[in-house]
């Protein structure tokens, strides 16, 4: 994603992220999955909610974005 349009659209609006570190142990994409659901439930509409992977590598993510379509992932 465009790093001009997060930074631009980021003040018009009521954040919350989640950072996600890689952990090569058995249930980390379950807790994130569980994290995620959870957050949504709770929020406002108003919320966008950032995930932000930062070590999974490519091919192997905690959690895929298309199993969240309604959740932006870096």
């Amino acid at each position: 994603m465009n790093g001009d349009y997060i930074n631009s659209n980021l003040d018009k609006q009521n954040t919350a992220y989640v950072i996600a570190s890689y952990q090569p142990v058995k249930g980390a994409s379950d807790l994130l999955r569980v994290a995620i659901k959870s957050i949504l439930k709770n929020k406002d509409d108003s919320i966008s909610l950032w995930v932000v992977d930062i070590g999974s590598p490519n091919s192997n993510h905690l959690v895929k974005p298309q199993e969240f379509p309604n959740v932006n992932f870096i």
